[in-house]
């Protein structure tokens, strides 16, 4: 029921955006997934045990920036609804978050924007921990959905 909450705010919250997410719309069903997908950075994938800096939001949060790549097949463009779950001990994790997003393509793949994903205010509870997160895609109509996950090392903001 949260996430459901967490998708109609983030439509309400899109609905005065720019034409990129003006063009999404929330899937109305959820297939089961039938493509994988790399999270990572800009310019790398992140593999099991890698360590990850937090990095200090804007209002004093910290989170991660993953990019999510799928393959891309003919297309150019991509909007979906981005689902991404945050797995770990640290009480004070914030469960995940939903975006509207489109993808675009670089090479083979489709390539999401930077996801803000907020973990918490404070660093010192993630630092050294393992986190896992847990990511679906769901295109915009439904066609397909796509999953996949990583666990990562918290490290320090640089």
């Amino acid at each position: 029921m949260i996430r459901l909450a967490s998708v109609l705010v983030v439509v309400a919250a899109l609905s005065g955006c720019g034409d990129d997410a003006a063009a999404c719309k929330v899937p109305l069903e959820r297939p089961d997934p039938t493509l994988s997908l790399t999270i990572g950075s800009a310019t790398e994938a992140w593999t099991d045990g890698q360590r990850v800096p937090l990095v200090y939001g804007g209002q004093g949060g910290v989170m991660l920036l993953p990019v999510v790549r799928l393959p891309a097949g003919d297309l150019d463009e991509l909007c979906a609804l981005v689902s991404v779950s945050n797995r770990t001990t640290v009480e004070e994790a914030d469960p995940g978050t939903d975006r509207l997003l489109v993808f675009r393509r670089e090479g083979d793949e489709l390539v999401s924007p930077v996801i803000e994903d907020f973990l918490g205010y404070s660093p010192s509870p993630f630092v050294d921990q393992e986190l896992t997160l847990e990511v679906t895609v769901i295109e915009q109509e439904s066609a397909f959905a796509a999953s996949g996950e990583v666990t990562v090392v918290i490290a320090p903001p640089s």
